[in-house]
């Protein structure tokens, strides 16, 4: 019977032991997600750019600044920069399939159905100004 107990006690110390452990990640989710800048276009007083991650396209919009950080560094067309991006869309998975645009800061903006079904901000982005972080 204690050898029963021993054996039980055994087993839980190994299971909290196995579940306290941390599982290394091979850096698919905590790698820098690179975005190569497409376009650059405005309406009113907001910025769309449209960016691509190896085969997938993005719209990121961002509020025209009227103060510009100290240190700005402007985004380009053909350059690449590490946005952090962030969905308009809180659940992706209640959005109507017939929704043709989104407002942001009073502009709609559309969606491309055909390559781009979500719209983007970016925390690292102020006007045009790329902020590193």
């Amino acid at each position: 019977m204690a050898t029963k107990n021993v054996t039980k006690a055994i087993v839980v110390i190994c299971l909290l032991i196995a579940s306290s452990c941390k599982v290394k990640n091979n850096g698919a989710t905590d790698r820098v997600r690179s975005y190569k800048v497409i376009t650059i276009d405005s309406i009113s007083n907001v910025y769309i750019i449209r960016v691509k991650e190896q085969q997938k396209y993005f719209k990121i919009v961002s509020q025209k600044s009227i103060d510009s950080p100290i240190n700005c560094n402007k985004i380009k067309v053909g350059k690449t920069y590490s946005f952090n991006l962030t969905s308009l869309f809180i659940e992706r998975e209640k959005l109507p399939v017939n929704i043709d645009a989104v407002d942001f800061q009073g502009q709609s903006i559309e969606l491309e159905k055909d390559s781009i079904y979500d719209i983007h901000t970016s925390d690292n982005l102020r006007g045009l100004c790329f902020i590193r972080k």
